[in-house]
């Protein structure tokens, strides 16, 4: 079964594009138009914790994609009505093949 087969949602890939608003504070805008075909799988329930006095971000959801599209932690996933933000990027053995992502789904 090849990785292509499993990829079974389009996700928005979202960069973040600080604006100022009316009174000339920097916001947060977040826009993309890059579609990435993936595979988005629930984890456990995101949560935030604090561990030996560092907060930990549990992720809520795993991305699988190819490694045809640069993705970092400053950018978002967005799919339907949902938003996940990216906790961290592995690129499998370091073969290019694929990205596994961890995600927090922002509600």
């Amino acid at each position: 079964m090849s990785l292509d087969s499993l990829l079974n949602q389009t996700l928005t890939l979202k960069a973040n594009s600080a604006s100022r608003n009316s009174q000339g504070e920097y916001i947060d805008s977040w826009s993309g138009t890059t579609s990435i075909p993936a595979r988005v799988q629930p984890v456990s329930g995101g949560d935030e914790s604090f561990e030996f006095g560092k907060k930990t971000v549990r992720a809520s959801h795993k991305v699988f994609c190819r490694t045809t599209t640069t993705i970092t932690e400053r950018n978002r996933f967005a799919f339907g009505s949902r938003t996940l933000a990216i906790l961290r990027v592995r690129n499998i053995d370091e073969m290019n093949h694929h990205y596994e992502i961890d995600c927090l789904e922002i509600l």
